[in-house]
């Protein structure tokens, strides 16, 4: 089904595109979950649970320094999508948005261990990047200070890769990372580039 709705689901709710319900235990699974409650697991590019996990986090790292994200779904898995900057004295500065899945555990009371996964896109000014693009995978611990607020911080292992024929992308990226675990064309056209970073961010529920 394109559309799946149900007021009620014990088991799994499966569609091609969206699944929708008022309660659910157990998974949905498809592009799209939206529902009231859920216990157990949605899966997709966007899960929203209403009395689920959601916040807005405002963040920093080690290559873009102002980034703001939405997360939605529950703690065990949840969408992330976000966009970021990197300010600087240049009048086109370096932009990125992506998309990404987390899965947040609770340690004890207050105190919670996060792992993100997420692939983004890279501009310079309106420049599209093309063949650009940054993936991250990110281990960190987050501490609620209140119910609606919390800090989070931790260390990302990052992938790049970028057209070595594209001159936007040459200039904008191969100097960006100052200290990286490999830096080598793969023989393809592309540029691959790892190396570790980090990110702090503040989170309101």
């Amino acid at each position: 089904a394109v559309v799946n709705y149900v007021d009620t689901i014990r088991g799994g709710q499966i569609s091609a595109v969206v699944n929708i319900a008022n309660y659910v235990k157990g998974f949905q699974v498809g592009l799209v979950n939206i529902a009231d409650s859920v216990d157990g697991v949605p899966v997709g590019l966007f899960s929203y649970v209403r009395k689920g996990y959601h916040n807005i986090e405002l963040s920093c790292d080690d290559i873009f320094y102002g980034n703001a994200a939405f997360r939605t779904g529950v703690p065990l898995f949840h969408s992330i999508m976000f966009v970021g900057m990197r300010p600087n004295s240049d009048p086109n500065p370096l932009w990125t948005y992506g998309l990404g899945f987390g899965s947040t555990l609770r340690v004890k009371r207050n105190f919670y261990l996060d792992l993100d996964v997420t692939g983004q896109q890279l501009l310079k000014g309106d420049v599209y990047l093309k063949n650009s693009s940054l993936y991250k995978t990110y281990l960190g611990v987050e501490q609620k200070f209140s119910k609606r607020f919390a800090v989070a911080a931790g260390g990302t292992f990052n992938f790049m890769v970028y057209d070595s024929e594209d001159g936007s992308s040459v200039q904008a990226l191969s100097t960006l990372v100052p200290h990286t675990i490999i830096n080598k064309p793969n023989g393809k056209g592309y540029i691959h580039q790892t190396w570790l970073g980090w990110k702090v961010a503040f989170r309101f529920y």
